[in-house]
């Protein structure tokens, strides 16, 4: 792993995991100074993410650095609260096909854990990816109801050192391909000033900005020593590799570009 710090409570819970020089306890990370600037992403699986804790303020600590972090303060604060978002109908319609599939009675509540926006249930990866976009935290544990529209009733961060065998297999994979993705290209290998990411949706019909315009972007930023790259909705993962956000797709509430906005480095550059 590159430029990749986890944390953890204890050293320990890393027991069933390859070895790495990447692990951190939370308490290191405060005490630790000697961290700049320079990129890097920060994994927080501390068990205690409450108000006051170690692991909250590791989070809070590593947006003040300028480090990509995951969960986020703002993320650790919604997880604390209700839901606050709601499955469109086509989500609907999958988490009830799938709850008749598995039996599950009209009215009962049932879960499923998300790693890194995975999941191991087949016919719910959309699922897990939507809410992902919307709480970016490594492992969450998702409750809904089976109405006859399917309702979200909790989302709630689960411990490392809670997973059951078959569970830490699948944290592991979800955790080594959510790397990659992040690190897709390696930061070290860059000679511009800052990344820039343009996000874009190519199937709009009226985009605020057409082809020429998006390719006159890319040439101003090579010119003024700036990487830019053109991303879509599916490059979300990508968003902490950058410096920046660059969002050339029209919004709308309940649009996939808030949740994207969210993730991204710093709001102050993610104007139209």
């Amino acid at each position: 792993m590159n430029n990749v710090v986890i944390l953890l409570d204890d050293l320990e819970d890393w027991r069933p995991y390859c070895k790495t020089g990447s692990i951190l306890t939370t308490s290191d990370y405060l005490r630790h100074r000697s961290f700049g600037k320079e990129s890097m992403l920060v994994i927080n699986l501390s068990g205690d993410y409450s108000i006051n804790s170690e692991g909250y303020y590791c989070s809070l600590l590593a947006q003040a650095r300028g480090h990509r972090v995951i969960p986020g303060g703002d993320i650790i604060n919604m997880l604390d609260s209700a839901p606050g978002i709601r499955l469109h109908n086509g989500l609907q319609k999958l988490c009830c096909q799938w709850a008749r599939k598995s039996g599950i009675p009209e009215e009962e509540c049932w879960d499923f854990t998300i790693y890194f926006g995975q999941c191991r249930e087949k016919g719910l990866e959309r699922i897990a990816r939507f809410i992902f976009d919307k709480y970016p935290a490594p492992i969450l544990r998702v409750t809904l109801r089976n109405c006859p529209a399917a309702q979200l009733q909790a989302i709630q961060s689960v411990p490392l050192h809670s997973l059951t065998d078959t569970e830490q297999d699948c944290f592991a994979s979800a955790l080594d391909v959510f790397n990659k993705k992040i690190w897709r290209v390696p930061r070290l290998t860059r000679h511009t000033r800052y990344s820039l990411a343009i996000l874009h949706d190519p199937k709009e019909k009226f985009p605020p900005s057409n082809k020429k315009a998006l390719s006159k972007f890319l040439d101003i930023a090579k010119k003024m020593d700036i990487q830019a790259e053109l991303v879509t909705e599916e490059d979300s993962l990508r968003l902490m590799e950058f410096d920046a956000l660059f969002i050339r797709a029209t919004t709308a509430l309940h649009h996939y570009t808030f949740p994207l906005r969210a993730k991204s480095p710093s709001e102050r550059h993610d104007r139209h």
